[in-house]
């Protein structure tokens, strides 16, 4: 006897293959059978006529350790994603992974967690445990930094992930370095790579040049066109990873389904290296003084211009700001008068601020979307429903792949976009037993109504739930049924080899 059968429903396996319509048998944490189970005994069965079956939803790029409101030690309920479908995140992008690993999995591992949670190794938090000058590491720092590395992989990450436009004191021999620890493990390198703007084709090279040298798979993190001057890049850039990959280079991207980003408003508007050496020469009012200004006030004006005279800018502070909060940079300084300038130095000396970027533009988005070298990743946050303004990604990111660009706009199939969200997610992490409907898999599954799932977040209202999504399981186990969290968890840890 089964444990469970769900019936009725339209299988899309994760695979790309069509759809098909079949029941799906679950015994213990396993899928065990598919096909026509009406007369076979299960203790419970699940109606899913007009309903998608589809492999739980995996989320190749999450900031899950320790960002924003605290990470999963902080949130092991995870609603925001688990009511998106999502059963597996990737946490540990953009260079910054918890450190060390091995004890912060092992007190994620003690929690009672609402969806599976993994890790990657980061180059920029290797890095500065060894070194915080700015200037190439030596031989010697080189090889404490790879030591590093090779342990996070030996304490189960997954991955290698690297923030460079964050670091840029990264060199691309430290990172060819470090990626030779992933390609030793059969892993892959994820980076937010040096520009996604000015620099984005000579970065994607240099993406490519690590994973060439090193032997690592590579993934580009939340591929974009940022600036209105690069809209339109996106051929271009797609036509690098094609390159690539013919020459036998396992290169993939992963994107957001928006056109405005999130990240420090510091960094974007005064420049990462300029707001570092404020921070370390006593905090944002350096700026303010020789030798610092002339270099921040330029690329101040330079960004503001870009991003429509700070119209395109959304402040979105962590910590509840009603003053600032949803407010467009240039209405707040509109608030402030004087100098542009020093008002935005004196909003950063706050704490740290963030913003929504809108930066990008629709047809890249559809562009990227399109080719078959990119799934989806939220390169999102885990949120406390209301504390504070939230960039729509962290609550709708998978259902908007389904409602926008699969219902409404056709711009990929059902099977397509399941894809995306499964199967080349799990294969890019190594999660062998995850992401694919089939006999021997892990029972982690989401249901969905086609006709009804929706994301209801936007850029001027983060915080909303995603509809939709009628039933999740984790490993067999109910977490979510008719859009509804269950009292228990049942996510796991996954490391290295466990998946």
């Amino acid at each position: 006897m089964l444990d469970l059968v769900i019936a009725g429903g339209t299988l899309v396996d994760g695979t790309g293959a069509p759809a098909q319509d079949l029941d799906l048998g679950v015994q213990g944490d396993c899928i065990a059978v598919l096909g026509d189970l009406s007369a076979t005994p299960a203790h419970r069965r699940v109606d899913a006529r007009g309903l998608i079956v589809a492999p739980g939803f995996i989320d190749i790029h999450t900031h899950h350790n320790d960002e924003m409101d605290g990470g999963i030690e902080h949130i092991p309920a995870a609603d925001n994603y688990l009511r998106q479908g999502v059963t597996t995140c990737v946490a540990g992008n953009c260079g910054g992974a918890a450190f060390p690993i091995g004890p912060h999995l092992d007190r994620v591992d003690r929690l009672e967690i609402r969806s599976n949670y993994a890790v990657l190794v980061g180059c920029n938090t290797a890095r500065h445990a060894v070194l915080t000058e700015e200037r190439p590491a030596t031989g010697a720092e080189l090889e404490r930094m790879v030591a590093l590395v090779r342990e996070g992989f030996e304490e189960g990450a997954l991955g290698l992930s690297s923030g460079v436009a964050y670091s840029p004191f990264l060199t691309t021999t430290e990172l060819i370095a470090m990626a030779g620890v992933a390609a030793g493990y059969g892993s892959f390198y994820a980076s937010h790579i040096r520009s996604e703007g000015d620099g984005l084709l000579e970065a994607i090279i240099e993406l490519i040049d690590v994973v060439r040298h090193s032997g690592a798979g590579g993934e580009i993190s939340h591929i974009k066109c940022y600036g209105r001057d690069h809209w339109g890049k996106a051929e271009q850039a797609l036509a690098l990873v094609e390159a690539a990959r013919a020459e036998g280079l396992d290169v993939t991207a992963d994107q957001y389904p928006y056109t405005g980003c999130f990240t420090g408003l510091a960094g974007t508007l005064f420049g990462q290296e300029t707001t570092l050496r404020a921070y370390r020469q006593g905090g944002m009012d350096r700026l303010l003084a020789a030798p610092l200004r002339a270099e921040a006030e330029a690329r101040f004006a330079a960004r503001y211009e870009l991003l429509d005279q700070g119209e395109g800018i959304i402040l979105a502070p962590l910590e509840p700001h009603p003053e600032f909060q949803g407010k467009t940079l240039a209405e707040y300084l509109r608030e402030q008068g004087g100098d542009p300038f020093a008002a935005t130095v004196g909003l950063c000396g706050q704490g740290h601020i963030s913003a929504i970027y809108l930066a990008m533009c629709e047809d890249d988005v559809v562009t990227y979307m399109r080719s078959p070298h990119v799934m989806v990743g939220s390169d999102g946050h885990l949120r406390v429903f209301g504390k504070s303004f939230s960039h729509p990604r962290n609550f709708g990111t998978f259902p908007r792949v389904l409602a926008r660009y699969v219902r409404d706009q056709g711009v990929l199939t059902v099977e397509q976009a399941v894809h995306k969200m499964t199967a080349m997610p799990a294969r890019r992490s190594g999660l062998r037993r995850r992401g694919r409907l089939a006999p021997g898999y892990i029972a982690d599954i989401t249901v969905f109504d086609p006709r009804t799932v929706q994301d209801h977040a936007t850029f001027r209202d983060g915080n909303a739930y995603a509809t939709g999504i009628e039933l999740v399981l984790l490993a067999g186990q109910t977490a979510l049924a008719h859009d509804q969290p269950s009292p228990a968890g049942h996510g796991r840890v996954l490391r290295r080899g466990e998946g």
